[in-house]
Order: C-alpha cells, then sequence, then structure tokens
C-alpha cells in the first residue's frame, strides 16, 4: 500500500491512474481539472474511496470538489495522515443498531406532525407461469440472510428509536397490504412482505411491500436480482462490502465525533433567511381534502428533447439533471407567489459507492435554493451545477435533518428526484423459467410534499415524469398543469439556452394560469 510518504511524483502516478480509471481518459496530466473532464459529486466519493483503499489516506470528497487541479490535489494529499480503520465500522449484523438521519427524522415527523402519513411502497408482478412457493420462501430467506434490512424491526426506547435485527432465517415477510398511518405503521411489526396471489382473471401475481423506513427506489433493483439468485441457487453477483447497520452505525460515529459540525454550519448560512414555501397561485389550489392524501399524474419528455438536455449539459459542464432541475426549478417559480424557493432534491445513487448493492433507505437528499430566479437558462444551470457540487462535499447532512433544524415541518414542500438506477425504469423478475413483468407500481396512500415529482430515465432514451400530488393542496389540473409547464420548459431550455429566464418563466406562468 502506498503511504502518505510517498513521493510526490509517485503519489501524481496514484492519482493519475484512479482517475483514469473513474473519468475513462488514458492521458491525464497533473494540469488536467476534474470537472473539466467529466467529473461530478458521485465521481469524487468514488475517487475518495479508492484513495482510502489504494493509497491510505484520510481524504474528505471536499478535498476533490475544492481542489479539482490534479497538481493541485495531488500537493494538498501530500500533507494527509494515514487514514486509520474506523470510518467504516464493520458491526455484528443481528442485534440492536443506531437508526440512521433519515429514519430519526422519518420517525419523528410520523410520531408527531405527520401522524397522518402512511410510508408504504408496493409492487405487483404477473407472473407469467408457476412459481414453488417454498422454494421462493427459501429465497427470499436467502436473501434477507444477506441483507439486514428485510429482517429489520423499529424499536421505541427511552432516548429514541433503534433497529432490531433478527438472527438470520427468522424473518416472516408478512407486511400488511396497508398498514396504520403515523407511527403505529413502522414500530414492533415486519417492515417488508412478500405475497403470492392470484387476481380475478386468474393470472398468478407477486406482491411486494416495503415501508420506506427501510426501503428506497433504489433497493428495488437490488432486491430482485437478490431473489433471482436465491431462487436458482446462484450465488450473489458482488460481495456486500457494507451493510445497511453498518451505515447507520457510521453516521451515528459521525454525530459522536462532530464530523458533521462544519457541514451543518454551512447549510444554516446557505438558507439563512427562508422561512418555509410560500402560498401557490390561488387557481391551482385545492379547496378542501383529507389531510395529506396522495393522486398521481403522469407525462413523458421524448428522445429528441432528452438528446438536446445532453447536449446543454456538455456545454455547460454539467450533468443532465442540473438541467432538468433547473428546468424544474422555473416551473416551480411560476407556481408560487414568492421568489425565494427552496426545492428537495435528489437522485438515485447512493452517498458512497459501497452502498450500490445494499437494501435500505439511504436516499441521497438536498436542498437547492433560488432566491432569485434571474440572467439566462444557462445561468440557472451554472447556479443548480455549483450549488450541487458544493453541498456535495456537505451531503452527509441530509435534506429531511434541515427541515427538522428549521422547526417547520413544511420547510420544503416541492421535491424532484431523477431515478437512474439500473432495472428502476422496467423492473422485472424471473424465477426459473417464470418472468414476472410489473404490473403495478403502487403509490402511497399519503404524501408529506406538495408535489413531489420522480423522471426515470427508459431504455429507449426518454423519460418518463410521474408526479405525486396531494389532493388537499393542490387540484388534478393545476398538477397536471404543472407536468405540462416542466415539458414545455425543459424543451424550451434545449432549443434557447441562452434565452432570459424571465421569458421562460413568464411561458410556465401562463400554462398554469390558462390550464382549464
Amino acid at each position: 500500500m502506498t503511504t502518505a510518504h510517498t513521493t510526490t511524483p509517485d503519489l501524481t502516478n496514484e492519482v493519475i491512474d484512479i482517475w483514469a480509471q473513474l473519468l475513462g481518459f488514458d492521458d491525464i496530466t497533473g494540469d488536467d481539472d476534474f470537472y473539466e473532464l467529466g467529473g461530478f459529486s458521485i465521481l469524487a466519493v468514488q475517487v475518495v474511496t479508492r484513495i482510502r483503499e489504494t493509497l491510505g489516506l484520510d481524504v474528505d470528497v471536499r478535498l476533490v470538489l475544492d481542489h479539482p487541479v490534479l497538481s493541485d490535489f495531488v500537493s494538498r494529499l501530500n500533507a494527509l495522515q494515514p487514514a486509520d480503520d474506523t470510518a467504516l465500522p464493520a458491526e455484528a449484523v443481528t442485534g440492536r443498531h443506531p437508526v440512521t438521519v433519515q429514519q430519526r427524522s422519518m420517525l419523528a415527523l410520523l410520531d408527531g406532525p405527520g401522524h397522518y402519513l402512511h410510508y408504504d411502497l408496493g409492487w405487483v408482478f404477473t407472473l407469467d407461469g408457476a412459481v414453488d412457493p417454498d422454494r421462493l420462501h427459501r429465497a427470499m430467506t436467502a436473501a434477507a440472510e444477506l441483507q439486514p434490512a428485510l429482517r429489520t424491526r423499529l424499536i421505541r426506547e427511552q432516548d429514541g428509536y433503534a433497529q432490531l435485527v433478527a438472527p438470520a432465517g427468522t424473518a416472516s415477510f408478512r407486511r400488511a397490504a396497508w398498514t396504520a398511518s403515523g407511527i403505529g405503521g413502522v414500530l414492533d411489526q415486519d417492515l417488508f412482505g412478500c405475497e403470492l396471489k392470484t387476481d380475478e382473471a386468474g393470472r398468478r401475481q407477486l406482491h411486494l411491500r416495503a415501508s420506506h423506513a427501510i426501503f428506497d427506489g433504489w433497493s428495488l433493483d437490488v432486491l430482485l436480482r437478490a431473489i433471482e439468485a436465491a431462487y436458482e441457487g446462484r450465488e450473489p453477483a458482488g460481495a456486500l462490502e457494507l451493510r445497511y447497520s453498518d451505515y447507520a452505525r457510521w453516521q451515528a460515529d459521525l454525530d459522536a465525533r462532530g464530523t458533521r459540525h462544519d457541514a451543518l454550519n454551512w447549510w444554516r448560512d446557505r438558507l439563512a433567511g427562508y422561512q418555509g414555501p410560500k402560498p401557490w397561485h390561488p387557481g391551482l389550489r385545492a379547496a378542501s381534502g383529507a389531510p395529506g392524501l396522495a393522486q398521481s399524474v403522469r407525462a413523458e419528455i421524448g428522445l429528441p428533447v432528452m438528446e438536446g438536455v445532453r447536449r446543454v449539459a456538455r456545454t455547460a459542464a454539467a450533468s443532465p439533471f442540473h438541467v432538468l432541475l433547473a428546468a424544474y426549478l422555473i416551473a416551480a417559480r411560476a407556481a408560487r407567489t414568492d421568489d425565494d424557493l427552496v426545492v428537495g432534491s435528489s437522485t438515485a445513487s447512493r452517498y458512497l459507492p459501497e452502498l450500490a448493492n445494499t437494501i435500505g433507505y439511504i436516499a441521497n437528499g438536498r436542498l437547492t435554493r433560488a432566491e432569485k430566479i434571474t440572467g439566462t437558462a444557462a445561468d440557472l444551470v451554472e447556479h443548480c451545477r455549483a450549488w450541487w457540487f458544493e453541498s456535495n462535499a456537505r451531503a452527509e447532512v441530509h435534506m429531511e435533518e434541515l427541515v427538522d433544524l428549521s422547526g417547520n415541518p413544511d420547510y420544503f414542500d416541492m421535491k424532484f428526484s431523477l431515478q437512474d438506477a439500473p432495472g428502476m425504469a422496467t423492473p422485472s423478475l424471473r424465477l426459473g423459467d417464470t418472468v414476472g413483468a410489473l404490473a403495478a407500481a403502487i403509490p402511497p396512500r399519503t404524501s408529506r410534499r406538495a408535489f413531489d415529482m420522480s423522471a426515470t430515465l427508459q431504455p429507449d432514451g426518454k423519460l418518463a415524469l410521474w408526479a405525486l400530488y396531494r389532493s388537499d393542496t393542490l387540484t388534478p389540473v393545476a398538477a397536471q398543469a404543472l407536468c405540462r409547464a416542466y415539458a414545455d420548459t425543459v424543451e424550451a431550455m434545449v432549443h434557447h439556452p441562452t434565452a432570459p429566464v424571465d421569458r421562460l418563466l413568464d411561458s410556465a406562468t401562463r400554462t398554469l394560469v390558462t390550464a382549464p
């Protein structure tokens, strides 16, 4: 292993090798810039992980983001000390573990102002052949042995909450079809369920249900591949580097050492003065409704426009996510009565590469603020790019934690997610010779956010939009109009990347105001 005492030329060559492997270039020099080579936030985290593994240096992801020129980055590395081995502790899998930051926020919400919320996710797969129930149960048991989140229960303790991982082989997979709302829907019960059923037409179906307290969108593809391998008696595709319980303990360790103090202060400074969302334009508001009841709408952005999004992103040295997020800020601002806007934003990518094949609630969510939307479309893309890269260096602070710190459970009420994980676009399951095709994704019965849009990249290059909205806040027509205003804004930014934002904002506002 190379150490911190490696000479600078050797260290430079080691870093060049790491950058070349991750960025896909063979002729990298000390003058090259990480961003100009196509680097972005998740790749920066991978660089840090690879350096820890191969060089033994205790390096923070901020070092990559703040010093993107390779020679400057290497000079900073020379001053670092070898890393200790405690950053990602391997703990006993069974037994009691702390909850994660994300779980703690969710449980506090369900136990208080969000007592009306249901946080279950569900999927139904129609099977084209027979499935052996005993063999399926053994496969589920094997998957749960590898993935402790599938045999985890959440419990209340005197000082808060904890998660209790049952011994391997003891999971029952009996999550109810619909659970109680609030904290009663997640404490002291199975959080994952699997059931074979027959529908009214006589078709065999597999129903999967999971509480969002231990399961996020990325986890579905991980779960399906684990079930397939176990059903067919194969070893899983890759070793599990980091378990969900390890992740929880790692977060708790960061808290105990005060590691996140500077990151929290950065967020407080950037969000200072923001009090919470301002009212929707009157024509968009629902007159009444049951608290939090969720409805959904769908839309699509075609291949030519998405090719344009990638072209605009390349020109701006940004990612397509930044372009799509900029368009969302415009559509969101058009619906509100104030310039100061905060949107929750996330991707399906995990915070640490070791979590790529780990089942758990590990969504890497952050906030994006636009106090004034001015300049050109390209300027707004750069704003999103800069905000995202800067905030990524403080990604250990989850957006729900910032809501908790604000003291306002409605601190932001619009969210945008780009779902870019393999298998999320068209989930499928193969059990021996039987193929299960997704028949339905069961949306949550309630929604915390007034408007929560997920954009999923499709195999054909199109972008599928799925928006969950609160029917006590927005009308169905308003939700459809918001999707249309967003899609139109993306297309306008592709055709006119230097167009004034004011013009794009006026167009989006007209779409919303004139909605029938």
